[in-house]
């Protein structure tokens, strides 16, 4: 089988996605290799490399110094112009100022800025939020807010590319509730809600809805002295409440104790059981 780098193309077959496979079989490096060398996630890799999400600049410039290319040549198939170098250990952008990336990320739809967000935490995650705890959360926090500017359709799509749960036919939430004829009335009850777990979904690696609500009424009860942690409201007589109480309340608790330890692991099935 011929490699990539060997198939004849068009310059309209020849996309970025097309080049950062081409620049990586070139230097023979399979995605654990990148992965290895740059903390960015195969996961992302091959969704870089199949043209379903684009790569922020600031891991465009990553993944051109491994490869030994230039930015201009993975997006255009150029050689670099005046101002780019990214040969070698020679500067990573010579004259790429703050401006020009303001400007680039000013072009950015929210959706896709949402996207590489939640794509950035991914990887910390799986690399233990080494060195990243803070900003971890804080990036979850900022994509959290930026997917208030998101329409309801966006977000949807956003919720079932992220799996997070959906109650069984009649009961309660949807995420086609979305789309009920009272627009305003569904933001003000859901996107907060549904944003939240989406965020939760990059830093957990889970949306907590998926966890038996017994489950996380146990963690609630652990964490309720050192958090110190409440029921709210009229729950606060027979416990912690259902989800949509007991989620909000115990989620920064979990964040914070999930990417400064690794006593929580959300992929133990005895111990996380699943709805």
């Amino acid at each position: 089988m011929k490699k990539i780098q060997d198939i004849t193309v068009n310059k309209q077959t020849e996309t970025l996605a097309f080049r950062l496979r081409q620049a990586r079989d070139g230097k023979g490096l399979s995605r654990r290799a990148v992965k290895d060398a740059t903390g960015i996630s195969d996961t992302s890799i091959d969704r870089f490399e199949n043209g379903s999400q684009e790569p922020t600049v600031s891991r465009l410039e990553i993944l051109a110094k491994l490869y030994d290319v230039t930015v201009d040549w993975l997006l255009k198939g150029e050689e670099a112009d005046e101002g780019y170098s990214l040969k070698g250990n020679e500067p990573i952008l010579s004259d790429y100022d703050e401006q020009d990336e303001m400007e680039d990320e000013g072009t950015e739809k929210p959706a896709e800025a949402v996207r590489a967000m939640l794509s950035e935490i991914d990887d910390l995650r799986e690399n233990g939020f080494e060195g990243a705890r803070r900003y971890a959360l804080a990036l979850a926090s900022d994509a959290s807010k930026m997917m208030l500017y998101l329409e309801a359709d966006e977000l949807e799509e956003l919720a079932i590319e992220r799996e997070l749960y959906q109650e069984k036919e009649g009961d309660g939430f949807k995420f086609s509730d979305l789309f009920d004829s009272n627009p305003h009335g569904a933001h003000d009850l859901f996107i907060g809600n549904v944003s939240e777990r989406i965020a939760d979904t990059a830093i957990l690696g889970i949306d907590l809805y998926h966890i038996e609500r017994d489950v996380l009424s146990e963690l609630a009860d652990q964490f309720h002295s050192v958090y110190r942690l409440t029921p709210k409201g009229e729950i606060r007589l027979t416990g912690w409440g259902d989800y949509e109480e007991l989620v909000p309340t115990i989620r920064t608790a979990i964040r914070t104790k999930f990417v400064s330890s690794s006593d929580i692991d959300f992929s133990n099935l005895n111990e996380f059981s699943r709805r």
